[in-house]
């Protein structure tokens, strides 16, 4: 289909309650999760992101998504927004699925929605790459690198009712430009 547009998606592990809405046509970049949030609450925000992420591709576009987890050494802000990255940083971006690739909701789930996937997955890259023997507790959460169309570094602290839950949804696909009542 050569109109339509591709979105890439990643998602950060950061505590700030800010979503960027950067330009169309490259990537999103969404969530994941530090140690003081419930498991139910990672759930949920995952099932969102599913939510959205099938939104997007029924409206005709596709989505790149890519799971991003960005540390730094320094617990102050100025720090873990990226600069002096020299202090101490770490950042792995793990593409969960391809622009091409048809959703397959089993796989987004499991890497969004999953509360043990951090641990399973990042976790296990810093202690191979010896970064967490040279930090306290993996880190301070920090702001991705490269942050694409949509990106979400959390959605909510805490579980939230469904209407709000769905209502998120609609206004991050509005922020894109798709209109989903005309498909």
């Amino acid at each position: 289909k050569g109109t339509e547009e591709t979105y890439k998606t990643v998602f950060s592990n950061t505590e700030n309650k800010n979503i960027k809405n950067l330009k169309r046509g490259a990537d999103y970049n969404f969530l994941d999760e530090n140690g003081l949030i419930k498991p139910e609450t990672i759930i949920q925000r995952g099932a969102m992101l599913c939510a959205l992420i099938d939104a997007i591709e029924y409206a005709g576009h596709r989505a790149e998504v890519i799971c991003n987890w960005a540390v730094s050494s320094q617990s102050e802000i100025y720090y873990r927004l990226g600069n002096m990255k020299e202090k101490g940083w770490f950042e792995v971006d793990v593409k969960i699925k391809k622009a091409d690739q048809p959703l397959t909701m089993i796989e987004l789930a499991f890497c969004l929605a999953h509360p043990s996937m951090l641990r399973q997955m990042m976790f296990s890259v810093a202690e191979i790459e010896g970064w967490s023997d040279s930090v306290d507790a993996y880190g301070y959460p920090a702001t991705a690198t490269n942050k694409g169309d949509l990106y979400v570094q959390e959605i909510f602290s805490e579980e939230v009712s469904d209407e709000k839950a769905i209502d998120w949804v609609f206004k991050e696909i509005e922020k894109l430009g798709i209109d989903l009542k005309k498909k």
